[in-house]
């Protein structure tokens, strides 16, 4: 009875039993409802899908009762923790070539890897990839009815040989040709490194894979840590599985989300401290502004944050001018010659889309307007997951991400900033998020709407997804000063756990 009436008055005990009893359930119906309804019937898969789900929901059951037992808790050691056993099981569950794009990011790493800054062309003039191994091709091959590679196509294609001697030259996807080979650098470190220990084109793509979510993982982690206050936001941003989806598949989001986390990271832990900007300090900022204006245009707006750093920062207002312009310029005239050398893969019908927007200003406003009120809901689901995941192929249950999205709103109410933000600050800030947000659009408009339509002046923009506007929102831990919400970060940390695992059981019987 002692026993008994411990473990009845261990309220972090019961909560831990409660998070493990639904997860069970949840792993219950997901395998009653969703995984016998799409044909895996097969004992070996199932024993699977049990022992990954057991196994995950024990771990994440242990975390819980560890996070609530402890009065404080560094975030951004728990963050390293979830996104490392998240990242596995994305890794495990989700083959790779199942992101967006991936096989064309796959092929872009590939000239990189290979020492080709930008697409290479044949004697005709036509961008190629350049003596491309056929096991690559292979390895692409799919069977499946949605055209993706799933866990039972795995031991086929481990069996797939590289053979370097046996090359080919196919034409390029233009689409990822664009991007600067900056933003694929820690891809192209493994996929060399794959390269020079002979593996198989399967595990080559997945070493690619796992320094890339290393590199992603330590950023944010470095982010979360530097950050004086609203350290539970930064967290649950980065673990949502949008972002972790993305950051475990090849993908030219990835190092933007991090140095755009650790930007603004940097930014605002200088404008909470007191003393001196430090050498260390000034080459995050730096580094970070070049790469996010090698990621995306769109982004670029990001740079000036570095002007709301108080100039007492510096040693005097010249050397916060001079720092500042440097900041500036110099990811200006990176991104421009990027720009520049990358002009050359747009087609003619997108110049034509970006004539009309500057020829029809007012019909554009309203093209966005009708945009987002049509997608709303789509694009705020999909901040989180909604069903944008892996090509659309995951679909998840609308309160999942609604759950999350609770969750990541609150986490900016329950601690209180003590930094003092002016209120031009939060102005200029808003100014950054609104121009960043027309600029995303309208890259959408001339990209995607015109790949996807063929047509210009359309009355809709196509191919916007919400894990585009993560950068954005991060800009809000500068516009939330008060506590309103008189509660720990913690305990929103365990309602995030539980959606998370949810998303990873959706993701599992979508490809098993």
């Amino acid at each position: 009875m002692k026993i008994l009436s411990k473990i009845t008055n261990n309220k972090n005990l019961i909560t831990t039993f409660i998070f493990v009893i639904i997860g069970i359930i949840y792993s219950i119906y997901i395998h009653s409802n969703i995984c016998i309804n799409n044909g895996f019937l097969s004992i070996k898969y199932q024993i699977f899908y049990w022992i990954l789900a057991i196994a995950l929901i024990a771990i994440l059951g242990f975390i819980v009762y560890k996070i609530l037992s402890k009065k404080e808790i560094k975030a951004h050691i728990l963050f390293l923790i979830l996104a490392t056993i998240f990242g596995i099981c994305y890794l495990i569950i989700a083959p790779i070539y199942n992101g967006s794009d991936e096989v064309a990011h796959t092929y872009r790493v590939f000239e990189v890897a290979t020492g080709h800054i930008t697409t290479p062309q044949n004697e005709e003039g036509t961008y190629i990839e350049k003596d491309l191994p056929k096991s690559f091709l292979e390895l692409s091959k799919s069977n499946n009815e949605d055209d993706s590679i799933k866990i039972h196509d795995i031991p086929e294609k481990i069996s797939i040989g590289l053979n370097e001697n046996d090359k080919t030259n196919i034409n390029a996807n233009t689409g990822t040709s664009v991007y600067s080979p900056i933003i694929y650098l820690p891809q192209a470190i493994g996929m060399f490194i794959g390269f020079l220990l002979n593996l198989n084109p399967f595990l080559i793509v997945n070493l690619a894979r796992i320094f890339i979510f290393i590199v992603w993982m330590l950023v944010c982690a470095y982010a979360i840590k530097i950050m004086p206050t609203k350290k539970g936001f930064f967290l649950l941003l980065a673990l949502l599985p949008s972002n972790l989806t993305s950051a475990v598949t090849l993908s030219a989001d990835t190092m933007l989300n991090a140095f755009a986390m650790l930007l603004i990271a940097k930014v605002f832990e200088l404008m909470s401290r007191e003393d001196n900007i430090t050498k260390k300090d000034y080459a995050i900022l730096l580094i970070s502004s070049i790469i996010i204006g090698q990621c995306k245009m769109a982004y670029i707006p990001l740079i000036v944050l570095c002007l709301i750093i108080p100039s007492k920062r510096y040693k005097n207002k010249k050397q916060f001018a001079i720092g500042s312009s440097v900041i500036i310029i110099l990811t200006l005239i990176f991104s421009l010659l990027w720009s520049t050398e990358s002009g050359k893969f747009y087609s003619s019908t997108g110049v034509e889309q970006q004539a009309w927007i500057l020829s029809n200003p007012i019909n554009y406003i309203i093209v966005m307007f009708r945009t987002f009120v049509e997608s709303f809901d789509t694009l705020f689901y999909g901040v989180a997951a909604g069903n944008s995941l892996y090509q659309t192929r995951v679909g998840v249950p609308s309160i999942i991400s609604l759950g999350m999205m609770i969750c990541l709103i609150m986490s900016l109410f329950v601690e209180k900033n003590e930094t003092k933000i002016k209120i031009w600050k939060k102005v200029f800030t808003v100014g950054i998020m609104g121009c960043m947000a027309l600029l995303v659009v309208t890259a959408m408009y001339v990209s995607a709407t015109t790949i996807l339509t063929g047509q210009v002046g359309t009355a809709t923009i196509l191919g916007l997804q919400g894990r585009y506007f993560i950068p954005i929102i991060m800009l809000s831990v500068f516009l939330v000063k008060n506590k309103y919400i008189n509660m720990e970060e913690k305990y929103l940390y365990v309602p995030s756990m539980i959606f998370g695992y949810a998303v990873i059981l959706h993701t599992l019987a979508t490809f098993i």
